[in-house]
């Protein structure tokens, strides 16, 4: 007797469980409930698959001087002509509170057409193949939903998107201290485990000069979906940012550093004076071992 062919919806929502049973993530769920009762992005509640490009500058952006909670940037702490102090920002969750940019992105390379259904369920079963339990890691190292797109298309995209649900959602206390900073002569370095080319139209509003990303392996000017290591999250951050020491005359010991999860403990953990911003996964135990002041940054 033959067995009836499965449904694509069925399938699609056999393959969806099965990742909640990996990955644990409650969120999932909801979108396999919603992504199996419509055609729209499946990335609706936020899970998903986790160079320089300037544009025109967009509205300007106010800097508040919001009140600031833990770690005053001491008076004394300026650059001298000897050394360079260094202010170390991750990006998401933390300059931009809440939901990651590249799940926005998804969402709107989902509504413009360029990604669908297809896209979705390659990094499905990438996960589903390379995933150990409660692990996001092997969506850190492929963009599977990118492979084939022509890199120019994307990244005009993300010019796009970023002006339009990037920079609104900057986080104001987030701004306030950039700018405290700036006022003090050190140097900004964004470093985030997000690609490079959603970070390239955020460095130029926000005038930073060092943006260490992912970055995406491109062939005949169409991106792979392999990311170049080192891949920016823990160990990778540190590397990067031990390459910019021995490149400049960046004095650790006085710099500053500000995340958010346990990908940023390295980078916190390399300088004088570290901050955990609106603590996620653990964090918040993780900054009272250490001793770490910690901030909510909206």
């Amino acid at each position: 007797m033959k067995r009836a062919a499965s449904s694509p919806r069925s399938v699609i929502t056999n393959v969806l469980t099965r990742i909640c049973d990996r990955l644990q993530r409650k969120r999932i769920i909801e979108v396999v409930q919603n992504a199996c009762q419509s055609t729209s992005c499946p990335v609706e509640s936020g899970a998903c698959c986790a160079g320089t490009t300037h544009t025109s500058p967009p509205t300007k952006i106010g800097r508040p001087n919001s009140e600031m909670t833990s770690l005053s940037i001491p008076q004394s702490s300026r650059t001298s002509r000897q050394t360079d102090i260094a202010a170390l920002f991750d990006v998401d969750n933390t300059l931009l509170p809440g939901q990651a940019s590249e799940v926005r992105f998804f969402r709107f390379l989902w509504r413009r057409g360029l990604v669908g259904w297809r896209e979705f369920r390659k990094s499905v079963g990438w996960v589903l193949r390379h995933a150990p339990p409660v692990s996001l890691q092997p969506l850190r190292e492929r963009k599977l939903y990118l492979a084939g797109k022509p890199a120019v298309e994307v990244k005009s995209m993300a010019e796009e998107f970023c002006r339009a649900e990037i920079f609104p959602r900057l986080s104001a206390q987030g701004l306030s201290r950039m700018d405290e900073h700036r006022r003090a002569g050190h140097h900004i370095v964004l470093v985030t485990g997000s690609l490079d080319f959603l970070m390239a139209p955020l460095a130029t509003l926000l005038e930073v000069p060092t943006v260490l990303a992912a970055k995406l392996e491109q062939r005949h000017d169409r991106f792979t979906g392999s990311v170049c290591a080192p891949l920016p999250y823990g160990p990778g951050k540190r590397e990067l940012i031990v390459r910019l020491t021995q490149q400049s005359r960046i004095d650790l010991a006085q710099s500053f550093a500000y995340g958010d999860s346990p990908g940023d403990v390295e980078i916190l953990q390399m300088v004088g004076h570290p901050l955990v911003v609106n603590p996620i996964r653990g964090m918040a135990s993780i900054a009272r071992r250490h001793g770490w002041p910690v901030a909510t940054w909206k």
